[in-house]
């Protein structure tokens, strides 16, 4: 039925105008987000909300099957790995405490640990390409005409002379290459 529908199509050239609205709905429930918080951006009932939440989480079956995993290995461990490549780790302090004094944790609490650790692997894993390209581009960069002006959350900066065009396609290339190892 959904299908056949098209105000249930949404894309750049189908309902554009909702298409604004919808991005922080599935972004917003891959990183944690509830029926509450799907209820306060689209400003619907939470009883739609819901539905929404359901039918996105029944949608998007594996990566939520893979994110429930993620959430219930990291509070059995007391630390979530934010991704295998640079296994860092995030100790879950609080959670910890709560254990060791063999209390549970006030559900509003856990409910917050959940939704942290639903948007750690993203945005963790995010920050450690970053970082790696910082690193790499740094170095590449020392003996040439170039330099980093900055970062802006998943933006770099960088500044070269105008005659060595070169030197961008191979930061592209060195990025591109640095983001691929994080795939697995």
């Amino acid at each position: 039925i959904i299908k056949k529908d098209k105000l249930f199509v949404v894309s750049s050239t189908e309902n554009s105008n909702l298409r604004t609205a919808h991005k922080p709905v599935l972004f917003g429930i891959l990183y944690g987000a509830s029926a509450q918080r799907i209820s306060e951006i689209l400003n619907i009932p939470k009883q739609v909300a819901t539905k929404i939440y359901n039918a996105l989480r029944d949608l998007l079956k594996p990566c939520f099957t893979w994110l429930d995993n993620y959430v219930n290995t990291s509070l059995q461990q007391g630390y979530a790995v934010v991704n295998p490549i640079s296994n860092r780790r995030v100790w879950l302090r609080e959670y910890n405490s709560y254990m060791r004094q063999g209390r549970q944790m006030p559900s509003n609490k856990l409910e917050n640990l959940k939704r942290q650790l639903y948007n750690l692997p993203m945005q963790g894993t995010n920050a450690d390409i970053m970082k790696a390209i910082l690193k790499e581009t740094f170095e590449f960069y020392k003996p040439l005409p170039a330099q980093i002006l900055g970062t802006v959350h998943d933006e770099l900066k960088f500044q070269f002379v105008s005659s060595e065009l070169w030197i961008a396609d191979a930061t592209k290339t060195l990025m591109e290459e640095t983001s691929n190892k994080f795939l697995i």
